[in-house]
């Protein structure tokens, strides 16, 4: 059969496709309707395809949904800096996680941000899904 438009033959290469995680979060947005729905499908849809991938991040929305459900997340209170100086690290973030320092090493500094370390992915996944996919 052939497809009346080339969103209709994208649609039924990707119902052909093995389904990751990603596709089948789009093809529940594309099921909803609704139009968060139809955003988050556009999103997921323009990351799998720049990034030549079957895997996509939320981003932002995780952001949202962690704030929505701060019980998945693990955090700790850590220093944390922009490294401007050094040859492999410049422009990265840095968190000090030693236990302890020694001279000539620089003295630890005293937390400045909360970072998450862990995420209970299944719970924030749910979140998504029930509030943007939905």
């Amino acid at each position: 059969a052939t497809a009346s438009s080339p969103r209709a033959a994208a649609s039924a290469a990707a119902a052909a496709a093995p389904r990751s995680a990603a596709s089948e979060a789009v093809a529940a947005a594309a099921a909803s309707g609704a139009a968060s729905s139809l955003l988050a499908r556009r999103l997921l849809q323009r990351e799998l395809r720049y990034f030549e991938t079957t895997e996509a991040m939320i981003g932002d929305a995780g952001t949202v949904a962690a704030v929505v459900c701060g019980d998945a997340l693990t955090v700790r209170r850590l220093h944390v800096t922009v490294e401007l100086q050094g040859t492999h690290t410049r422009g990265m973030t840095v968190c000090d996680l030693r236990a302890f320092s020694h001279p000539p090493d620089k003295p630890q500094l005293p937390p400045n941000a909360d970072v998450v370390t862990d995420i209970d992915a299944a719970a924030l996944k749910a979140v998504f899904s029930r509030f943007v996919l939905d």
